[in-house]
């Protein structure tokens, strides 16, 4: 809904358009957390090119709108905590997991008893909670009475500890992030799915290839594309690059299939006529 209502600023310069698709994002932002890092990821550059050369007005504004929506929410937690641009306690555990360096695990998020998978397991697999408690369970012990805030801090330390000791395991689990973003493979210590698995194989494979596709026509034709199509295309990107970073499952994939498929069949449209 932001996209289409920011695509009808691009084509009638009207500001309350612009107004309402800012809106709807700083919206977003408050539903899904890692747009927040999406947002400044855009907004900074965006006043650096701004002041610099007078260009990227209407994106600026955009990002501001959207950021003006999240203030009341920010002073909030900021009183909560007495830190600034905080959104959640839960980012800290899901760069933890994500960053584990032990092998045969691959970056999936777990809860404190370390059964967060249990329950898709038959009664008569053994659950793999052990095999998490195993790995992880002295740390969560010396963390577990901390603070919220605190516990948050703590497991970010950990997790950058980790990837500075363990980077090319990092870098595993980030691919390992992308695949299970698409097909919900690999999972740690786990009796693969059968059906859940297997009916994401087909739609997805067909989805990757019209992404992969739409990609090069993207890039080929950038100067002439809508610019409401290539402002929303770097968000999508930019926010799943972040998904990929921490534990990320389908359903992160899965908020964007509709601009993903208005944009590849744009993309395709576009390809055909020219």
């Amino acid at each position: 809904l932001s996209f289409f209502i920011y695509s009808l600023y691009t084509i009638t310069a009207k500001p309350k358009y612009l107004f309402w698709s800012g809106f709807l994002f700083g919206y977003l932002i408050l539903t899904k957390v890692v747009f927040s890092y999406v947002l400044i990821l855009f907004i900074i550059p965006a006043i650096l090119i701004y002041l610099s050369k007078k260009r990227f007005k209407s994106i600026l504004a955009f990002m501001v709108v959207a950021l003006a929506v999240t203030v009341p929410y920010q002073i909030y937690t900021y009183n909560l905590t007495g830190k600034v641009f905080y959104f959640s306690n839960g980012g800290g555990r899901q760069l933890y997991w994500m960053t584990t360096p032990h092998k045969g695990e691959f970056g999936e998020w777990n809860n404190k008893n370390f059964d967060a998978n249990c329950g898709f397991i038959e009664d008569e697999i053994p659950c793999n909670k052990e095999l998490y408690r195993k790995n992880h369970g002295e740390f969560y012990s010396q963390i577990e009475k901390l603070p919220i805030i605190d516990r948050d801090d703590a497991f970010k330390k950990k997790s950058i500890s980790n990837i500075r000791q363990y980077p090319f395991k990092y870098l595993r689990n980030i691919s390992s992030n992308i695949t299970r973003m698409l097909f919900n493979i690999p999972n740690s210590y786990f009796y693969q799915r059968d059906i859940t698995t297997t009916a994401r194989l087909f739609p997805n494979s067909i989805l990757l290839t019209l992404i992969l596709t739409s990609v090069l026509i993207t890039f080929g034709n950038l100067s002439r594309f809508s610019p409401s199509i290539k402002l929303y295309v770097a968000i999508a990107f930019t926010y799943l690059m972040l998904s990929s970073l921490v534990s990320s499952y389908p359903r992160m994939l899965n908020i964007i299939v509709p601009f993903i498929l208005i944009w590849t069949s744009y993309s395709i449209s576009f390809w055909k006529k020219n």
